[in-house]
């Protein structure tokens, strides 16, 4: 019993302080989160890049997401705003990598 009061104690307290620090952190500026009406989305594409080992065990590449982004870039008329997570498990290993320079 007595821990069971110990414990509940701790969660009580934990509570307390995350509750604190959250109100305590500043809010964000006005117009930052926007919520706009709802929009139907039409003509979309998918654009992705893989990578894959052949059968002769070559590392193959197919890319399309920077060829997507270079046009994007070069359309731009008043600022550029991107958010990508990029993952892959190979590493860039050598001078000969099949992978682009992003910056040109």
């Amino acid at each position: 019993m007595d821990s069971f009061r110990t414990l509940s104690a701790l969660l009580l307290m934990t509570a307390v302080i995350v509750f604190i620090g959250y109100s305590m952190m500043p809010s964000l500026p006005t117009g930052f989160a926007f919520a706009g009406p709802f929009r139907p989305a039409s003509h979309l594409q998918f654009f992705h890049d893989d990578t894959w080992v052949d059968d002769q065990g070559q590392r193959q590449v197919s890319q399309t997401i920077f060829d997507e982004v270079f046009r994007l870039i070069e359309g731009a008329q008043h600022f550029l705003l991107i958010d990508m997570f990029l993952y892959n498990d190979y590493r860039r290993r050598a001078a000969l990598s099949p992978y682009r320079y992003v910056f040109i």
